[in-house]
């Protein structure tokens, strides 16, 4: 009987940390923009990004979230850049996500925001007026 009870009163919890896992990426996000002084401006589930898809394993990771662009939300690529007409292919952000995780944490950050991280824990965000 002790042990039918323990598998019900845990079977919740289990629910609970699925919903806690997304949760936790928005607080991230949200930590983020405050420690750099953004506004959270999170990016809707249809969301156009810019990603060369050929640099993608690379380092450092490059973003970019455009003032001006209303077509695309941000642009990122990774290791060197290219001045190629076909550097960019869109992807949705479901497919960001999965080839590119670590910059979830910086996809809210308010129009104007660049970032430059990689896998050894660098970290530079700035916004595009601060370097005017």
């Amino acid at each position: 009987m002790i042990l039918i009870s323990l598998c019900v009163f845990f079977a919740p919890i289990r629910i609970k940390d699925k919903k806690l896992i997304s949760m936790n990426k928005r607080d991230e996000q949200k930590n983020i923009c405050k420690k750099y002084n953004s506004d959270f401006t999170p990016l809707n589930e249809d969301a156009k990004i810019a990603v060369a898809l050929s640099t993608v394993g690379t380092q450092p990771i490059y973003g970019s979230r455009i003032d001006d662009d209303d077509e695309v939300e941000w642009y990122i690529y990774c290791g060197e850049f290219e001045e190629r007409d076909d550097f960019y292919e869109p992807i949705s952000l479901n497919h960001l996500k999965e080839i590119l995780p670590q910059v979830e944490q910086y996809l809210a950050l308010d129009r104007g925001f660049n970032f430059i991280i990689d896998n050894k824990g660098y970290e530079d965000v700035w916004h595009e007026s601060e370097t005017l």
